[in-house]
């Protein structure tokens, strides 16, 4: 259950970037659309870097600090980095500086996905791909609950609180994934 949580909540992040980068750019950055859409491409090769570097770095945290711990290492680091540049995104006066840290953010963000991962297999066993099945339907929601919950809270509140707002959720990632225990398979 706390995995899921925190895979859902890292998805809030996940879906900022995605759905709402582009736009934000654009219509409150006052970016040219050309420009905003090389930098938002060129967000996907920093996601690809980080999946593979955090992956890296969680085998090797597994193997040092064992699954329970290893596996968390990973979603703190980028979850706790990706929640600091979704400040400094909201924040920055820059509209080049906002779209590197959105860009750094997606990186620290896709950094996470390899110890999401592995801890579903360790939890999950032989019933590893239901696992990861049950994290990605609470991915899927938060995708949902993103589109709602930061165009109402843009509108109501301002942009500079709607980006903000992924940073509240890339800390509750942080804190349900400390409640996880993925050296506790499930009944297999």
């Amino acid at each position: 259950l706390f995995v899921t949580l925190s895979y859902a909540s890292m998805n809030f992040v996940f879906y900022v970037v995605f759905s709402w980068g582009y736009y934000y750019m654009v219509t409150v950055r006052k970016m040219g659309a050309q420009e905003a859409g090389f930098l938002t491409s060129a967000q996907w090769l920093a996601g690809a870097a980080g999946a593979f570097t955090g992956g890296w770095l969680g085998d090797r945290l597994c193997r040092k600090y064992g699954v329970r711990w290893g596996c968390r290492m990973p979603i703190v680091i980028g979850c706790s980095a990706s929640a600091l540049l979704l400040i400094g995104v909201a924040l920055h006066p820059d509209a080049y500086v906002a779209a590197f840290m959105l860009g750094a953010c997606f990186f620290f963000n896709q950094f996470t996905e390899g110890a999401f991962g592995a801890n579903g297999a360790a939890i999950g066993g032989r019933h590893a791909g239901a696992v990861y099945g049950l994290f990605n339907t609470g991915a899927n929601l938060m995708g949902f609950a993103n589109a709602l919950l930061l165009s109402a809270i843009a509108a109501t509140l301002g942009w500079k609180v709607a980006i903000a707002t992924g940073s509240v959720f890339a800390m509750l990632s942080v804190i349900f994934i400390i409640f996880s225990r993925a050296d506790m398979q499930m009944d297999q």
